[in-house]
């Protein structure tokens, strides 16, 4: 596994809504919004056996995903890609827990609305193992100046 530096741990650590890629059969790309847990060396990615995603990358086993702080602080992210193995199981169900828990409140987890139709269509988890990053970070490259109130206009719908 790369080296880790500290901002990308930092990155990695925070909760962020990152992008998995998935190749097709036909070899056009799959692009979706995940939430995911960096563990142990892994990212780890909760999904439905039944999901597209999971069936293209347990046809190509690897994937890519992509982690960035667009939505608030300095802007910067990371890429990476890597081997994708299919968890499933007691395993699966108590990591798509926590990874529930990483993202909703404890009252949302506790919420039988949520959490019960949560746990059955995500049955299993990706494990994602990177093998190299790509990292970007505004902060380092411009010396903070972004940061200045006005400069970075607002993302919008």
């Amino acid at each position: 596994m790369p080296d880790i530096d500290p901002r990308l741990e930092q990155l990695l650590n925070g909760r962020h809504v990152a992008t998995l890629g998935v190749s097709r059969p036909d070899g056009s790309l799959q692009l979706t919004p995940v939430w995911y847990l960096w563990e142990d060396g892994a990212l780890w990615v909760p999904t439905s056996s039944e999901a597209a995603k999971t069936k293209h990358a347990a046809a190509s086993g690897k994937t890519a995903l992509m982690i960035d702080s667009r939505e608030r602080g300095p802007l910067r992210g990371a890429t990476t890609d890597g081997p994708c193995e299919i968890v499933g199981g007691e395993q699966a169900a108590a990591l798509n827990r926590r990874i529930g828990f990483r993202y909703l409140s404890a009252e949302a987890m506790a919420d039988p609305r949520v959490w019960e139709p949560m746990k059955i269509r995500d049955d299993v988890v990706l494990r994602i193992t990177p093998q190299r990053w790509y990292r970007w970070d505004m902060e380092e490259w411009f010396g903070g100046v972004l940061e200045t109130p006005g400069y970075l206009l607002p993302l919008v719908d």
